[in-house]
C-alpha cells in the first residue's frame, strides 16, 4: 500500500510540474523535468530498495549465527557432535 501512495504521489507532483513547466516555459522544458523526474525517482527506488534488503540480508545473517551459537552451546550438541 505505501507503494501505491508512493507512486500516485509522484504521479501527481510530475503532473503539477509538467502544467507549470509548460505554461511558464515551454512543452520541451516540460519534458525534460518529467524525464530528471524520473531519473531521479528510478534511482531513489533503487538505493532505497537496494539498501533495505543489505539491512535485511544482515539481520537475518545475525539471527542464523545466534541460533548456531546457541545449538553449538546447548547439550545435544554434545551428543550429536562430540568433537565440537
Amino acid at each position: 500500500m505505501i507503494t501505491v501512495f508512493l507512486f500516485y504521489v509522484h504521479i501527481i507532483f510530475s503532473f503539477y510540474i509538467f502544467t507549470k513547466r509548460w505554461q511558464e516555459e515551454s512543452i520541451v522544458a516540460a519534458f525534460v523535468v518529467i524525464v530528471l523526474i524520473g531519473i531521479i525517482f528510478s534511482v531513489g527506488w533503487t538505493l532505497s530498495s537496494f539498501m533495505y534488503l543489505f539491512s535485511l540480508s544482515r539481520k537475518v545473517s545475525e539471527n542464523i549465527t545466534n541460533e548456531i551459537q546457541s545449538f553449538n552451546d546447548s547439550y545435544y550438541s554434545g551428543i550429536l557432535f562430540p568433537d565440537l
